[in-house]
């Protein structure tokens, strides 16, 4: 059998192409050599030579060639393809710039992502959400429209432990200077309504008395003061945000989780208040997903971020320098991705709007029921740590004190009395804010609204590790109008080694 024959169809094919290309070539040089013969008698190839030529191209033993039967197929092959064009270069995005210099997180100069990592900084972005009223913030400063910002906490934001030369590094304080060079044509001004030793239970009624009403954004320092037991905390964090977010302004709400080590549990009354925080569209930035995994592996780290107390033992509820300057470096990095997304529109939907001033018609920590949309939350509150609504007794024994850096009325003795005015301009309740506490020495008060027969009792002294402002409902369904309430010292008492006194920070009707 040939060997051709089983060769595939394309060799064949090649191989005719080749073949043809020879053939054709040859018999072209073979005519040349008989037109020389002829012309040149002299030439040593005579036309016997020719013939023999004619005859056997390829030497003696070859295959004769048949000139007439060659057909030479027109060339199939084509030429190679050129090389792909490269492919084009990704486009750049668009360069963000804040305060006058270019910004990438993570890129060249963000020293916070050097050093702890980008996973860091994503972990301490607990609920981020669209942060619509964010955004309309950030437009409201880059236009040049003056902004306010106020601050809502504890005994962390209200400044424990740092000294007057240090209260610039204070974490609000720094967010602050941030957003005034980050817009430089905004007149951004800053209040701070913190007060030691409250949480949400107390901001919630109290907040207009510690902000200004025109405020634009509000961080809101809770984690620590809400204590995980505390179930009610979600509850409070929730009429704190329906409150605030009705504001003439309509504030946006930025929730800083700080991190406590003191109690009897990691988890704090702030993992009660990221359900809440995502119902109400409020960003939740937070320390302990970036300090406490190098603290479980350094504990000596403890030292690095919390304050120190003068006998040298580090006091795990209140963080130090270091460690407001690390909770203003997340929210501040946090800002800035907000910042440079302004670029972008955020598209909304056909069945889910994108309104920055939407406030849900339903309480998450209620029933759904449509028939019964959430009321209106205006409290109105007199404290005594506000400037602007100060809690002034009408009379009474009871005095002005100022206990750990926190300002109370006190009365001392058993029977000591005070009194105050209450203005109530609808049907509404009359509550107090009253200290707690394991090491104040602190005993029991009688309350009333107009009728001591229907009085409340408050019992100051407790177990529990903090010292911190708790609620009560003295009278409900109190008509409009002006009334008296009471508060009395009484000669019992839970306290172990008998002390009587009692605390008020402030009186609400809501």
């Amino acid at each position: 059998m040939p060997i051709l024959d089983s060769a595939p169809t394309s060799t064949l094919a090649a191989t005719t192409r080749r073949s043809c290309s020879v053939r054709t070539a040859l018999l072209t040089g073979l005519a040349v050599l008989v037109v020389s013969a002829l012309l040149l008698p002299s030439s040593r190839l005579t036309l016997d030579n020719a013939r023999h030529a004619l005859d056997y191209p390829h030497g003696q033993y070859g295959s004769p060639i048949d000139p007439k039967g060659v057909v030479c197929e027109p060339d199939q092959s084509q030429p190679p393809a050129p090389p792909p064009p490269p492919p084009p270069e990704p486009a750049k995005a668009e360069q963000c710039v804040i305060a006058g210099k270019v910004w990438e997180e993570c890129g060249e100069g963000d020293d916070l992502c050097a050093k702890y990592g980008e996973a860091a900084l994503l972990a301490s972005r607990v609920y981020t959400g669209p942060a619509l009223r964010l955004r309309r913030v950030m437009r409201k400063a880059q236009r040049g429209e003056s902004i306010k910002i106020g601050v809502l906490g504890g005994s962390v934001s209200a400044g424990h432990a740092i000294t007057h030369e240090n209260q610039p590094r204070i974490y609000h304080r720094q967010i602050w200077k941030w957003f005034q060079e980050a817009f430089p044509n905004s007149e951004v001004t800053f209040s701070n309504g913190a007060v030691a030793a409250q949480g949400t239970n107390f901001h919630k009624l109290c907040f207009r008395a510690h902000l200004d009403e025109d405020v634009d954004l509000v961080l809101v320092d809770a984690a620590i003061n809400d204590q995980r037991h505390n179930q009610d905390a979600a509850t409070n964090m929730e009429w704190l945000l329906r409150g605030l977010m009705v504001l003439p302004n309509k504030p946006a709400v930025v929730q800083v989780q700080l991190l406590a080590l003191l109690f009897e549990q990691i988890s704090l009354g702030g993992d009660l208040h990221t359900p809440v925080a995502e119902y109400y569209g409020s960003p939740v930035i937070s320390l302990r997903p970036v300090i406490l995994p190098l603290i479980l592996k350094d504990p000596e780290l403890i030292r690095e971020y919390y304050y120190i107390e003068h006998d040298g033992v580090p006091d795990t509820r209140h963080v130090g320098l270091n460690g407001h300057d690390l909770m203003a470096q997340l929210v501040i990095a946090y800002f800035r991705t907000v910042l440079c997304s302004l670029s972008h529109e955020l598209k909304p939907g056909k069945l889910m709007p994108s309104e920055a001033d939407d406030v849900p018609s339903q309480l998450l920590m209620s029933k759904f029921d449509l028939a019964s949309p959430a009321p209106t939350y205006v409290p109105m509150c007199n404290s005594t740590s506000s400037h602007l609504r100060p809690l002034v007794a009408a009379g009474g024994a009871w005095v002005p004190e100022i206990t750990n850096r926190k300002s109370y009325w006190t009365g001392h003795k058993p029977g000591e009395r005070i009194w105050f005015d209450v203005d109530l301009r609808q049907t509404g309740t009359v509550t107090i804010t009253y200290i707690r506490s394991a090491t104040y020495g602190l005993g029991i008060a009688k309350c009333w609204v107009d009728d001591e027969a229907s009085a409340v009792f408050t019992d100051g002294y407790w177990t529990n590790a903090a010292s911190i402002g708790q609620n009560i409902d003295i009278a409900t369904n109190v008509p409009p109008g002006m009334h008296k309430l009471t508060c009395e010292v009484q000669a019992e008492t839970h306290e172990p080694q008998g002390r009587t006194r009692c605390m008020i920070a402030a009186v609400v009707s809501a």
